[in-house]
């Protein structure tokens, strides 16, 4: 699997609606949803393993933290709010607020925030085994750059083009 990866620094954050375990949104991480729009999930890993180059059975895809629905302009998005989660927001940091971004009172938004990532898009859809294969790899080529990775790491989901799409995208500081 010939794979690119990337070094972006994404200026503005992606926004989302959170969604609860259960309910007509919820979706499986790694089952793809022909319809429902684009889908981000958060994934925590354990901190003291999320830096190795050897990678420890059961690491990925670590623990989910939450996962996010975009509200689609033109279509019916009436169930996104019945199912936001309801409890603490997840903070995106860099926004100046470290609970919530501007604007969202509710507290009803998650997301992918700004700052310094190393990536990596297929353009097409991925199995569970290859994106967890794909995580591995993304943590090794981080450290083969010399850069520190977060022990978090974000599986977006989306359509490009008529295409579905899956990014990986892992966090780091150099």
């Amino acid at each position: 699997m010939e794979t690119e990866f990337l070094v972006l620094r994404l200026m503005a954050p992606l926004l989302y609606l959170p969604l609860k375990a259960a309910g007509p949104l919820a979706a499986d991480p790694f089952s793809w949803q022909e319809s429902g729009g684009e889908r981000l999930f958060c994934f925590e890993l354990e901190r003291d393993k999320a830096n190795a180059f050897e990678i420890a059975e059961g690491l990925f895809p670590g623990q989910l933290v939450f996962t996010g629905l975009t509200a689609l302009p033109g279509r019916d998005n009436k169930h996104a709010p019945q199912e936001a989660a309801a409890g603490p927001v997840v903070g995106l940091p860099g926004l100046g607020n470290k609970h919530a971004p501007p604007g969202a009172a509710s507290g009803l938004v998650v997301g992918l925030p700004a700052g310094d990532y190393l990536f990596l898009q297929k353009r097409e859809v991925l199995n569970r085994e290859e994106i967890l294969y794909l995580a591995a790899e993304l943590q090794k080529e981080s450290l083969w750059r010399r850069l520190s990775p977060e022990p978090r790491f974000y599986l977006r989901r989306l359509y490009e083009d008529g295409k579905g799409v899956t990014q990986l995208w892992r966090p780091y500081t150099s």
